[in-house]
């Protein structure tokens, strides 16, 4: 202080002998007047903003702490303000003032409104950073999900302190025990982002989040008593796909346990274990979290075969997915097999007394050779029972030498019981060394009570839809299908012997939108 008067003096002096050194004077008065100020004004606290929950923060403090950053430029104008953020951590390990990292993790997975011992349950999140431990440290967050903050669980801030020299913190949830019956609750924990001033070395109070920014766990209403099953799919192959002889086939599934993890897998083929492992993790997948599994199968056999997906979750529960058929074959060059309806419609009444009972057929066609005989295999379902509706089918169909097709024939049977419209459905069953199927695997055609008239449109119970276009009995004609109204493809054809013509669409087919229309043809066309 002593020192800052003498300068003073003397500065008094120089301004009384020499005017042109007044305005110097002034100025160096003004910044020794200012330093002095600032150095008996030293805050104790870092200029952040980070002081206030992320949850409470109000649009104008954070305005406020942007005006406090305006700065005069090199022209003497006044900038806006300043709103830089620091840069974020390098992981170097080489510079102790960089930015501390910080991430969540749930440390205890489930809490339980009541436990076996009668009391609530908590769960936890575990909060840690890395870096200088050197200072305490406020980490603040967001709590999302269908629990509710103060309702399901006791009441969370939004706010938790790393105390000096400790690299991490819990956040409890403690479940509140209520009457109503909710079942299984998720809490979310979302670290917040704050906004730190753009000065070197950052204060003790900024950090960065890291990769792992976001924790779950599950609130019950009760400690559960059975432990939930985990579900399983297989994923590939593709269901009735057919290889022809890989040297590897490729197969995958996935799982996912609503209350753990799965801890050990199976695939098996027609009930013999193919591949199994039991699985360790590192850390430990959250409860409802999808998990992959894959095998390479090498060199398979030719066959047919039924691949299942095991899974066994952490309290030792197994299920199996539903079986997916394939076929293996040995052969390049076998026919290819597709199925049409080439009669679609049935009835029970005929019309006349002496007439015969109207009849409905599925057509089978084969690709190359003819000159052997062909057995084909195939399985009918639908909403008309085999043998009680209709004539019972055999399930097996033989097309003989020289002919490229073969015939299904429904025959409908008479009973007393007034019956709504039904669907028999055919499939062609594969085979690994006499046949491949193509895309038309499938066909269904439709028994009524008696035929209906040429404008009868219906949704069925089985979600298909039964459509009557009219046409004229006794003409030739071709029935084409288009997605675009530009490319048509020949759904039937033939020669009409009602004056109608039925189709059927499958609740499958019905995702697409498809236009029908009927063409006269100048002849019948013949079937190769």
């Amino acid at each position: 202080m002593r020192d800052f008067l003498k300068m003073m003096r003397e500065m008094l002096i120089m301004k009384k002998s020499n005017p042109l050194s007044r305005n110097l004077a002034t100025v160096l008065l003004i910044g020794s007047i200012g330093m002095t100020a600032s150095a008996q004004k030293v805050p104790t606290d870092p200029p952040i903003v980070n002081q206030i929950s992320p949850e409470k923060k109000s649009e104008g403090h954070q305005k406020n702490y942007n005006s406090s950053r305006e700065s005069i430029d090199e022209k003497g104008e006044q900038s806006g303000p300043d709103t830089t953020v620091m840069q974020p951590r390098k992981e170097t390990g080489a510079d102790e003032h960089l930015l501390t990292v910080v991430q969540v993790e749930t440390s205890d997975r489930e809490a339980f409104e009541t436990s076996s011992d009668g009391k609530a349950g908590t769960g936890s999140f575990l909060i840690t950073r890395d870096g200088d431990l050197s200072h305490p440290l406020d980490v603040y967050y967001h709590l999302s999900g269908s629990a509710v903050n103060g309702e399901d669980y006791l009441r969370l801030n939004g706010a938790v302190t790393i105390a000096r020299g400790q690299e991490s913190v819990q956040v409890t949830v403690q479940a509140l025990e209520d009457e109503e019956a909710e079942g299984m609750e998720e809490v979310v924990l979302t670290l917040a982002d704050i906004v730190c001033i753009a000065i070197f070395p950052p204060p003790p109070s900024c950090y960065q989040i890291g990769k792992k920014n976001t924790a779950k766990l599950k609130v019950f209403d009760v400690a559960r008593r059975e432990n939930l099953a985990p579900k399983s799919v297989l994923i590939t192959p593709k269901k009735h796909h057919m290889f022809q002889l890989p040297s590897a086939l490729s197969i995958s599934g996935e799982a996912m346990d609503p209350d753990g993890w799965i801890s050990a897998f199976q695939f098996s083929t027609n009930s013999e274990i193919l591949y199994e492992e039991a699985v360790e993790y590192m850390v430990t997948p959250e409860s409802g979290q999808r998990q992959h599994f894959h095998y390479q199968w090498q060199e398979p056999r030719a066959g047919i075969y039924e691949i299942t997906l095991a899974v066994t979750d952490n309290e030792g529960v197994t299920t199996f997915s539903r079986p997916t058929k394939i076929v293996i074959m040995d052969h390049q060059d076998l026919p290819e097999l597709t199925v049409f309806s080439k009669d679609m419609l049935a009835s029970e009444t005929a019309d006349s007394v002496n007439a015969k009972t109207n009849t409905a057929m599925f057509r089978v066609r084969r690709t190359g050779s003819t000159d052997a005989a062909l057995e084909v295999s195939y399985q009918v379902s639908g909403s008309a029972a085999n043998g009680i509706d209709y004539k019972e089918l055999s399930g097996a169909l033989t097309i003989e030498p020289g002919q490229r097709w073969g015939s299904v024939v429904v025959n409908p049977l008479r009973d007393d019981i007034q019956e709504e419209r039904e669907t028999v459905i055919l499939s062609l069953l594969p085979s690994a060394k006499t046949y491949s199927i193509g895309e038309s695997e499938t066909a269904r055609v439709l028994i009524m009570e008696q035929s209906p008239g040429p404008d009868t449109n219906k949704f069925m119970q089985d979600g298909s839809i039964h459509m009557r276009l009219p046409w004229v009995a006794g003409e030739n004609f071709l029935l084409e299908v288009s997605e675009n109204l530009r490319d048509w493809d020949v759904l039937d054809h033939g020669v009409t012997s009602d004056n109608a013509l039925d189709i059927i669409e499958s609740p499958t087919q019905r995702k697409k939108e498809k236009y029908f229309r009927i063409r006269k043809a100048l002849k019948a066309v013949e079937e190769d």
